[in-house]
């Protein structure tokens, strides 16, 4: 039998051997349960402190919420009073640590993605890789257009998205050239495109 470490495990075997040392001093002649049951005592007793620390810590702890949330809302209200009383002067906001309202900055549109190349085609299958734009702003996901010629060319239409410089697009007309072309685009709008590419599926 291996000697338990967890505490619950420790607690409960010294239970019981005090109880079968007290009960049978004739087996155990040689063991004290008065040393045990000190050191039981004394571990009920920190275990008490224990417990009316972390009571009163929890009480602790929701006094100080309390106490921030009043704080918390009467700040808000003070910079409102403050905000009035500096209508004409906003910039005196800084002497309480409140600056002037920042103006939202504008997210810039990707720079333009390049070398667009077929990579595979199949019936109704095409694959397209392209480079990323070096510059602009950040990229959301890329749209892919595709226009068809059937006499004259179509206007450039939605053909699908990606979010990597790659795609894979299935279920496209099939015996009539095409021109695939790729734009980068986030929330402020989409990039110039990239150079086309045509071919007949």
């Amino acid at each position: 039998m291996r000697c338990p470490r967890q505490q619950l495990e420790v607690v409960n075997l010294v239970d019981q051997m005090i109880n079968g040392i007290t009960e049978n001093p004739e087996k155990f002649p040689s063991c004290n349960a008065s040393v045990l049951q000190a050191d039981r005592q004394q571990f009920e007793q920190i275990t008490a402190a224990l417990n009316d620390a972390q009571a009163q810590v929890a009480i602790i702890a929701a006094q100080k919420l309390d106490i921030f949330k009043k704080m918390h809302k009467n700040m808000k209200c003070q910079i409102k009073l403050g905000v009035v009383d500096n209508v004409n002067s906003p910039e005196n906001l800084s002497l309480i640590g409140w600056g002037t309202k920042r103006l939202p900055t504008t997210l810039e549109i990707p720079g333009q993605p390049g070398n667009l190349k077929i990579t595979a085609q199949g019936e109704g299958l095409l694959c397209l890789i392209w480079d990323k734009s070096k510059n602009g702003g950040p990229i959301r996901s890329f749209i892919i257009e595709r226009k068809q010629f059937n006499g004259n060319w179509s206007e450039w239409q939605f053909a699908g998205t990606s979010y990597n410089s790659d795609a894979k697009l299935t279920k496209q007309p099939i015996g009539i050239k095409l021109e695939y072309q790729v734009r980068a685009g986030n929330a402020s709008g989409q990039s110039w495109p990239t150079n086309t590419v045509a071919v007949v599926l």
